[in-house]
């Protein structure tokens, strides 16, 4: 379906599945109850239609490098307004701006604890720093009061076998879906604002149990990417298929990148 901005100045894509499409109107509901998911176009700093404290769980994976710290902080200002009060943000980000990004989130957020993403397969080369990367720091921040019970929680995270199939930023289904289990209850609705090609959304369906979501991004091609993966998900086909690629199917393992020489992985 496409809409326009508020604005009328451009051009926006909105999808949903099991149910009507949502455009950028503020006046329309994030999720139906029988809706799974929803993809939205636009700006996370847009989406006024998600209704404040309306979050469980925020999971993302936002661009790293210091340019693009005032995302972050537009970031926590968002987390604060949609996420329910003891609702959890999870930011996966770069060590050479995890000082600043810690600073920024905790203006807004608690902070938890520093979750460690553990990546197989080939490492990432920094080359400021002479550091090969196997490791990303997943920043573990609430909105206060936050009380949680339950079973105790990891924090060491496998991704399982890198693939970056659809995108060089693309993150491993199978890491998230350990994420989400550990971290995220079930019939929650769990958002990424920066989501790519849906990668979290992804992992949250095929984890099941209620679980709902919300994806947004800027990338129309990443969200047509993310939409077809996510039709496929609950359609049960891409499971199979996920299995085949992540658990190191020799046909299908990612070759060698160089990624952390430059641009978004620089701050691996």
């Amino acid at each position: 379906m496409l809409v326009k901005s508020l604005s009328g100045s451009e051009i926006m894509r909105v999808e949903t599945g099991t149910g009507a499409c949502h455009a950028s109107r503020p006046d329309l509901p994030p999720l139906d109850p029988r809706q799974k998911w929803v993809l939205w176009h636009g700006r996370f700093q847009d989406a006024g239609w998600i209704p404040d404290e309306s979050v469980d769980a925020i999971i993302t994976d936002p661009p790293y490098g210091r340019e693009w710290l005032p995302l972050y902080e537009d970031l926590a200002d968002f987390a604060a307004r949609v996420l329910k009060p003891g609702g959890i943000c999870l930011v996966m980000t770069g060590q050479l701006i995890l000082p600043n990004v810690i600073e920024i989130l905790r203006r807004r957020l608690q902070y938890v604890w520093l979750i460690s993403y553990v990546s197989t397969g080939h490492a990432a080369l920094v080359w400021s720093i002479r550091v090969m990367s196997h490791s990303k720091p997943v920043l573990y921040f609430a909105k206060p009061p936050h009380n949680p019970t339950g079973l105790f929680r990891p924090d060491l995270i496998s991704s399982g076998q890198k693939t970056k199939r659809e995108h060089e930023w693309q993150q491993s289904v199978v890491g998230f879906r350990r994420l989400i289990h550990h971290y995220t209850q079930p019939n929650s609705l769990i958002l990424d604002p920066c989501c790519g090609t849906g990668t979290t959304l992804v992992a949250a369906i095929m984890e099941g149990e209620g679980r709902r979501t919300i994806g947004i991004d800027v990338d129309g091609r990443a969200i047509e990417i993310a939409f077809r993966k996510l039709q496929e998900a609950s359609g049960g086909l891409l499971q199979l298929r996920m299995f085949a690629l992540e658990e190191g199917d020799p046909m299908t393992a990612p070759r060698p990148t160089r990624a952390g020489l430059n641009g978004r992985r620089a701050g691996a």
